[in-house]
């Protein structure tokens, strides 16, 4: 083969590579690394989150957007991923699992996501927007608790004083105690209110 002739096959053969590259799916890591990252910091800069989600999510989720708009954070955090876990489903739909924190000055917290991308005329987007809201995860057990323990305190309080103490320390004493938790199991099963009846003598 004539110098000429390898030189003509290299061309024809690095022509079909680049046809044929060109219908490979653009790998979605690099795109969507940029957007975790821009996102991240247009949420605790406060600038407008809208442009990181499709028009569909958009419509579809305005309320969750809005809070990331107006919410004060002090930090906020797409973390504990791995690249390798990035599933791409399609040329224009991807899925990593994450976990996403966040804090403000007067609350935070942390809980497992699984994000959702869609790719849309080349761009890369998030697909839903309610991964981020963690806050009721860990507030609503605490308010609960919360509304359980101060009923618990009112109802020692007035019960304690329908009844007849013969020993007024021992009320007082009580009436401590209802502050620390669980003190109504206690005071329940112990029934202090009371009087203790002296043992018969034979």
């Amino acid at each position: 083969m004539t110098r000429s002739a390898s030189l003509g096959l290299f061309i024809l053969l690095s022509g079909i590579f680049v046809l044929n590259a060109q219908d490979i799916p653009q790998e979605p890591r690099q795109s969507i690394e940029l957007l975790l990252d821009k996102f991240q910091k247009a949420v605790v800069a406060g600038t407008p989150v809208d442009p990181f989600f499709s028009p569909d999510v958009r419509a579809r989720q305005a309320s969750q957007i809005h809070a990331l708009d107006t919410k004060p954070f002090l930090t906020f955090q797409i973390a504990d991923f791995s690249w390798k876990e990035l599933e791409q489903q399609d040329a224009d739909h991807a899925a990593l699992p994450v976990t996403v924190s966040y804090s403000t000055r007067n609350e935070g917290g942390s809980r497992s996501a699984t994000l959702h991308f869609v790719r849309i005329q080349g761009v890369w987007y998030f697909a839903d927007a309610d991964f981020w809201d963690v806050s009721w995860f860990w507030i609503f057990p605490i308010v609960m608790y919360g509304a359980a323990y101060g009923s618990g305190v009112v109802f020692m309080f007035w019960h304690s004083n329908r009844q007849h103490w013969d020993n007024l320390s021992k009320k007082r004493l009580w009436a401590v105690l209802s502050f620390l938790p669980s003190s109504l199991l206690f005071y329940w099963i112990r029934k202090p209110w009371k009087t203790m009846q002296p043992a018969m003598q034979h």
